[in-house]
């Protein structure tokens, strides 16, 4: 199931994201941009990926029943298409939060 958020800038999408992660041990939260892991904290530092880590299989995703991207509309349509493909072979739920304005 992929489920998305469109919500403004500053609305609180890396906080619901981040709140996810931190109720659920099965969830990995995605990213475009690697250089992010230090806002999302110490703490889930090896629960993040980028679009990359699940483009070229660096990630057991087998390991995840739920993803959660953050900023799920930045990147490239194919790089995003992929991405949503890989999690939707996968069979992993994910949930996208973004910004298109």
């Amino acid at each position: 199931m992929l489920r998305t958020f469109i919500q403004g800038r500053g609305t609180g999408k890396t906080t619901k994201a981040i709140g996810i992660l931190e109720s659920n041990d099965k969830a990995i939260l995605v990213t475009y941009n690697g250089a992010l892991r230090q806002v999302y904290g110490h703490a889930l530092k090896n629960r993040i990926a980028t679009f990359a880590d699940i483009i070229n299989d660096r990630v057991e995703l087998q390991e995840y029943d739920l993803a959660v991207i953050d900023e799920g509309y930045l990147g490239q349509p194919d790089i995003l298409a992929h991405v949503y493909y890989k999690l939707g072979k996968a069979r992993i739920n994910t949930v996208v939060y973004g910004t298109i304005k």
